[in-house]
């Protein structure tokens, strides 16, 4: 599999294989998925937009088509739905703390075509480690194959696109990236505000 780093030093990494190395500018990865994942990743030289995009504050929706390893009824894809309780690692100050707590409602939907009654798409807005996973895990199945579709708006081009290929978005999905930019500036620039308003209070 490939790593989704920018690390040089990290074998298979995102940035080497993909020849993004031989571009003038550093690139780097908006977000990240897994080894045992495939689908959209975006990349980009500027660094606002990770923090545009991947910020729990915006709720970006991210759209991934999920197989399951057997049959899930309705009862059980209603409990995916309404969130279930996984548990995580964080990192703070160097450390790692496992953390258990339930995930946001999501929207989750079953698949049309062969085989639907194993294969789901999920809508997410958090992004915690191999969250798709730990969920289904946690009602007793195992994801198959996990594909990511869609991401901030920007979907996976369906023609002429195989898997390690890549193109430079369109004006549309550039026009999406610099709304959300322009967003978070803003939301910045008040934070800002509010913060110097606090200092300088008496």
């Amino acid at each position: 599999g490939v790593t989704c780093t920018a690390d040089k030093t990290v074998k298979n990494n995102i940035i080497k294989t993909g020849g993004f190395d031989l571009f003038p500018q550093r690139l780097f990865t908006v977000g990240r998925l897994d080894k045992d994942s495939t689908g959209l990743i975006i990349l980009t030289s500027d660094g606002r937009v990770n923090n545009a995009m991947l910020s729990p504050s915006f709720r970006k929706e991210k759209i991934y088509e999920v197989e399951l390893n057997k049959e899930i009824n309705d009862m059980q894809v209603k409990q995916l739905s309404s969130g279930v309780y996984i548990t995580t690692t964080l990192q703070r100050d160097k450390k790692n703390k496992e953390v258990t707590a339930m995930t946001l409602p999501c929207k989750v939907k079953r698949l049309s075509g062969i085989n639907n009654d194993r294969k789901l798409e999920f809508t997410l807005i958090e992004g915690r480690n191999r969250q798709i996973r730990k969920m289904v895990e946690s009602i007793g199945f195992n994801v198959i194959n996990l594909h990511r579709v869609s991401f901030g708006g920007i979907k996976l081009r369906g023609s002429g696109l195989g898997e390690g290929d890549w193109v430079e978005l369109d004006e549309d999905e550039m026009g999406i990236i610099q709304k959300s930019i322009d967003i978070s500036d803003k939301k910045r620039a008040v934070d800002d505000l509010y913060q110097y308003d606090f200092d300088n209070s008496e």
